[in-house]
């Protein structure tokens, strides 16, 4: 008997014992699936409209720069909430979650760079089209997290209950230009623009990424068109007297000559049309050394028989106190214009000498500069 209870089971055991196997093998995996999920996520597509008649980006603009733009609300895009979304968690899930819906273009539309402007980022999209040199992209949301490339425009916070929508972020939709050898006059349609998918990601409370899987919610596509007008500023060269001066009158390295003010002047300058926001146009000036730099901020001045020797020559704006840092953009003057364009702009500037040798010897002072300016 005592054999018979330790070496084999009857029928009624094993019957017994294949029920319990049975009951876990079907109902362990039930815990395990617990998770957020997003049914019928359908946003549908969306069409944004660009914004203004036209644009006048410079012909010597460097590429990747921002010509133009417009905005948008998160309805325009990821709208209306919440019952688009439709998620929740499954059973045993009590945790808390988020629905990001972010934009990225289709792996259909040719290459996308990641471009960095200071403090901010643009993701362009490059796209053969009437005006070849443009591309398209979107400032990144204030609340963008890890394993998304585009802005967030909207946020979607969800749990066992259902979805609740409290985020409105919605977000700026920039025109680049993002190969300026191929800027020409021409129309740039929003239906030659790329289509973007419009994506969600599921993250945790606490802002982790949960899966890293993008759930395709819709898309988003361009309408309308702006025309493009290629155009310049005009930029006469600038003489500048800087006047006669005694070798005596510089007392050792680092004594100076009185600044003397001249003016950068453009002449017959395009408005910008970006048409949302009533942007100003910006402006950026890069100087160089014909002759050399031996400091970050001086130029030497043109050698050779009769030149003069011991000194060096800086610039700065007009009313500053900070020199001019020789090869490095900035911006001379700020915002400087309304959309209408203006006749002229002036940079008011100043140069002076500066003895940087030990011994100044006299003869002809003389130097120049390159000026490079972007104005968009």
């Amino acid at each position: 008997m005592l054999l018979n209870a330790v070496g084999f089971l009857s029928r009624s055991s094993m019957r017994m014992l294949l029920a319990i196997l049975f009951f876990i093998m079907v109902n362990f995996p039930l815990a395990a699936l617990a998770a957020p999920v997003c049914d019928n996520a359908n946003i549908g597509h969306k069409e944004l409209v660009l914004r203004g008649s036209s644009i006048s980006p410079g012909v010597d603009l460097s590429s990747i720069t921002i010509v133009s733009g417009g905005g948008f609300g998160p309805d325009d895009i990821a709208g209306p909430p919440p019952t688009n979304y439709q998620c929740h968690t499954t059973s045993g899930d009590n945790e808390d979650y988020l629905l990001e819906i972010f934009l990225e273009p289709l792996s259909s539309y040719g290459s996308s760079y990641y471009l960095n402007f200071g403090v901010s980022g643009i993701y362009s999209s490059v796209v053969a089209i009437n005006a070849p040199a443009f591309g398209i992209g979107f400032t990144p949301g204030p609340f963008s997290r890890p394993g998304m490339g585009m802005t967030t425009v909207r946020t979607v916070f969800f749990n066992k209950s259902g979805s609740i929508d409290t985020g409105l972020f919605g977000g700026i939709y920039y025109i680049s230009l993002v190969n300026g050898s191929l800027l020409q006059p021409g129309v740039l349609s929003g239906s030659d623009l790329p289509t973007f998918g419009i994506y969600g990601m599921i993250f945790k409370n606490d802002g982790t990424v949960y899966d890293g899987k993008k759930i395709l919610m819709g898309s988003l596509s361009f309408s309308g068109s702006v025309n493009i007008i290629p155009f310049t500023c005009q930029t006469p060269d600038v003489v500048v007297p800087m006047g006669k001066y005694k070798t005596t009158d510089f007392t050792g390295v680092g004594s100076t000559s009185q600044w003397v003010d001249f003016n950068i002047e453009l002449d017959n300058c395009p408005g910008n049309y970006p048409g949302y926001y009533q942007a100003k146009n910006q402006m950026s000036l890069l100087i160089n050394p014909v002759y050399g730099n031996p400091t970050p901020d001086s130029f030497s001045l043109k050698s050779g028989t009769g030149s003069a020797t011991g000194i060096d020559m800086q610039v700065r704006k007009q009313n500053d106190t900070s020199m001019i840092t020789m090869g490095t953009g900035f911006d001379p003057l700020g915002p400087v214009t309304g959309n209408t364009g203006v006749k002229q702009l002036r940079i008011p500037l100043q140069a002076r000498y500066i003895q940087s040798g030990g011994q100044v010897t006299p003869g002809l002072a003389e130097s120049a500069l390159t000026f490079t300016i972007n104005y968009y």
